[in-house]
């Protein structure tokens, strides 16, 4: 299974741009895990110059079924415990990784998420550093990770050696084949285990991304539904609610290429968007 962005077929993109040209590293044969890049030369994205997708490898058997539309919880959740949905060699690596990181430094700002919580360490880098470098941040998003994910992590021990004062959790657009109701459910279950591991943290959830160019596409409207349920999660007292996702939107209700070039991950103005939310609940909890 090859994902673009989180999202499946690869080739139909790739076959549908002339121009495309695919590498991948370290060379060698492919492993489950492995990551391949393909760059998209200028006539395709503009004269800015070349733009880097990333693909993330996996493998899985020929004759597995296609998931339902809609899981349920019933379904999703308690998969969770067993092993995560996400689990591959490079998902397993990095989840290590993280684990040893949470051992080694103390973090008083924990991020929490999927690759655009990830996307940190490279598109918002300047950002941390200049803005929330002061905060002792930890990064622990792995690109790909629905709730099912977040919840294995939260349940082997990953953030056991952190005491965090402030966690920021950005979930749901990987799980947005799943019905509102049960996107919200997944959050609160997120949610309470955090809360069970971090009593004395403030807890920051983020609101669902706009995905999609265009206004009316499923995504949208599903990420539409379920963000003000997850609204409804916040207490204003331990929990908090933010949500910066129309502001990456134009007034058409499209969203440019400049704010997301895939029209999923936020540009550098996107993050700077994000802290911008986060800075009161910042203020309030490290001082100005």
């Amino acid at each position: 299974r090859v994902y673009l962005n989180d999202t499946l077929k690869l080739t139909t993109i790739l076959s549908s741009t002339g121009n495309a040209t695919t590498f991948h590293a370290p060379l060698g044969r492919l492993q489950p895990g492995d990551h391949v890049y393909a760059a998209f030369a200028p006539a395709v994205l503009g004269a800015r110059g070349e733009f880097l997708f990333d693909f993330k490898i996996g493998l899985e058997p020929a004759n597995t079924p296609a998931p339902p539309d809609s899981l349920s919880l019933a379904d999703a959740f308690p998969v969770a415990t067993d092993k995560p949905i996400e689990e591959d060699a490079g998902w397993t690596s990095h989840h290590y990784e993280l684990c040893a990181e949470a051992e080694e430094k103390p973090i008083d700002l924990l991020f929490v998420g999927d690759s655009v919580t990830a996307a940190w360490a490279w598109t918002g880098k300047e950002i941390w550093n200049n803005r929330l470098s002061r905060y002792r941040p930890g990064n622990f998003g792995i690109s790909g990770e629905g709730t099912q994910d977040i919840l294995w992590r939260l349940s082997h021990r990953e953030l056991k050696a952190l005491h965090p004062k402030v966690v920021v959790i950005l979930l749901g657009s990987n799980d947005i084949n799943w019905t509102p109701d049960d996107i919200a459910a997944g959050a609160r279950e997120v949610l309470r285990q955090i809360r069970a591991q971090f009593p004395d943290s403030v807890v920051i959830l983020t609101g669902i991304l706009p995905r999609g160019e265009q206004p009316n596409t499923p995504e949208r409207l599903k990420a539409l539904q379920a963000n003000p349920q997850l609204a409804r999660l916040a207490d204003d007292r331990h929990v908090y609610y933010i949500e910066f996702g129309d502001k990456l939107l134009q007034p058409d209700g499209r969203i440019a290429k400049e704010t997301a070039p895939d029209f999923l991950h936020p540009g550098p103005i996107g993050y700077q968007l994000w802290t911008d939310a986060l800075q009161p609940h910042l203020d309030r909890v490290f001082g100005k």
